[in-house]
């Protein structure tokens, strides 16, 4: 009997037999995961234990219609929160091809506040990779948003160059958050580079070793500091790695909207209007996401079958991912509108403080270019833009919520 053997019925080992093929179940701890949107690496590595265990369907799948027998259930347990990361997934094998297994949902009656629905769990799927007899890793897809997690072992940390200490090694180290952020703002103002550098280091590490979720705990009254230490990630960190700076203008943004929504503190805004006009890709993937959530709550469906494609990927959905971007000029209108006075043209807030305040050329660069190209009145453009801003911002905290 052959390796594969053992692990793989022998009746499917291709596409046009997986409604005959099997695999043994088994139970993978995962020390590492990346996430993907859209293909493309985000977040950074992360260092972390997840259990991943699938299971042969003996009794059904709690929470859903499924007769025993029938396919198999994917399971995914946060062991740091000690709880499961995702409902079970209850799954069939679709494709068998030498050291790799895909298994995919399908249409299924699940459990709702309002009786059993039908749905479409086809938008999920399950991909197993194999050395030898052992697996090597797994990745969890959700297709309808082009979003992947890979999850593996890894023998030794070999994390970005620049990042390559890990400090959960370093057992004298008593900073804190706040502490960080603290002296990456001060050298940044001070212009001592060098340790600027280091303290960003620093932060990025602290935060990421726990997945970003240690910002959730942040108190709002200390998260404008937190905010526009990542802001300064953002703008000026380089190591030729842009996913990292996604990451930094993504907890900048956080940080900086909980400031403000939570504590009304208005000197939190110009740091995100500085990241969306000199940096808007950095943020492009959280309001494409954003403007599908919003759009799903207004059809009722997902919006990927609405328009018959997936939205962050497929060309023909190019205008869609246009709108969402374009609607960061609205974004910009309203949080600009709170600390400036767009019709007397002058500040509102004091403009001696640090916390990236754009130029006054900067402010009528945009203000030429939303008028003239986007021809919306005043009282459009703020409310989209406090739509948009909320939602991000949720999308930002959802994201730090379930990774």
């Amino acid at each position: 009997m052959g390796s594969f053997d053992f692990l793989f019925g022998k009746k499917g080992t291709g596409a046009n037999k997986h409604s005959e093929a099997t695999i043994e179940p088994f139970v993978f701890k995962s020390n590492s995961h990346q996430r993907y949107e859209n293909g493309n690496p985000v977040m950074g590595l992360q260092h972390c234990i997840r259990t991943i265990c699938v299971e042969k369907n003996t009794h059904g799948c709690s929470g859903y219609k499924l007769a025993p027998g029938i396919g198999y259930v994917v399971k995914i347990y946060n062991d740091d929160l000690g709880k499961p990361n995702m409902s079970d997934k209850p799954m069939k094998i679709v494709t068998i091809e030498g050291g790799k297994v895909e298994l995919r949902g399908f249409m299924i009656e699940a459990q709702s506040p309002f009786g059993w629905q039908e749905v479409d769990y086809s938008v999920y799927g399950f991909t197993v990779y194999y050395n030898g007899d052992e697996v090597s890793k797994c990745i969890f897809h959700t297709y309808d948003r082009n979003i992947d997690l890979e999850y593996y072992k890894e023998e030794k940390n070999n994390f970005r160059d620049t990042f390559s200490s890990d400090i959960e090694n370093d057992k004298t180290n008593n900073f804190i958050i706040e502490d960080i952020a603290v002296a990456v703002n001060w050298n940044f103002n001070t212009n001592n580079q060098r340790t600027c550098l280091d303290s960003m280091v620093k932060l990025y590490q602290t935060v990421q070793r726990e997945s970003g979720r240690i910002l959730l705990d942040l108190p709002a009254s200390n998260c404008q500091s937190v905010g526009l230490a990542f802001t300064c990630m953002a703008l000026y960190f380089d190591n030729g790695d842009k996913d990292i700076n996604s990451v930094a203008a993504e907890n900048a943004y956080y940080c900086l909207a909980k400031s403000y929504i939570e504590k009304n503190n208005t000197y939190s805004l110009p740091a995100i209007f500085t990241m969306l006009q000199k940096t808007p890709n950095l943020l492009t993937a959280k309001f494409i996401s954003s403007w599908c959530s919003m759009a799903e709550k207004q059809v009722g469906i997902p919006i990927g079958r609405m328009l018959g494609g997936n939205p962050l990927k497929d060309p023909h959905l190019q205008d869609f991912r246009d709108q969402a971007i374009g609607f960061m000029n609205q974004v910009k209108y309203y949080i600009l509108s709170i600390f400036y006075d767009i019709e007397h043209r002058k500040f509102i807030i004091p403009t001696d403080m640090p916390y990236f305040l754009p130029t006054e050329q900067e402010i009528t660069s945009f203000l030429l270019s939303i008028r003239d190209g986007e021809k919306l009145d005043e009282t459009n453009n703020l409310s989209l833009g406090k739509s948009h801003f909320d939602n991000v911002f949720k999308e930002c905290e959802d994201t730090l919520s379930n990774f």
